[in-house]
């Protein structure tokens, strides 16, 4: 079946009303592009993924505060285990000497 000249004009000015579209939106964006640059999108994706982290946190050690706790625990001991054990090495004489 043949295309007629008004099916034809019709694809014409749906492909030019969808390229303009496109034309817009592809201005929007080097717009918001050139309004801040790449310095600038990185600092707010950064700060905007850290939001998100900490929130998700937050709920996560609201929901299960044991676990929190268990793994503050865990932390401050892997911190804090040199200082500790040469402390205890100090009060009982266990150690090394300064006698080399």
């Amino acid at each position: 079946m043949p295309v007629t000249e008004y099916e034809v004009l019709q694809a014409k000015t749906t492909r030019n009303a969808a390229h303009e579209i496109f034309r817009t939106q592809k201005d929007l964006v080097k717009a918001d592009l050139d309004a801040a640059g790449i310095g600038e999108r990185i600092k707010a994706r950064v700060t905007d993924e850290g939001r998100h982290i900490v929130h998700e946190a937050s709920d996560t050690a609201s929901e299960h505060p044991q676990v929190f706790k268990i793994g503050a625990i865990a932390l401050g001991a892997l911190v804090l285990h040199k200082p500790v054990l040469g402390a205890l090495g100090a009060i009982l004489g266990i150690g090394h000497s300064d006698d080399d």
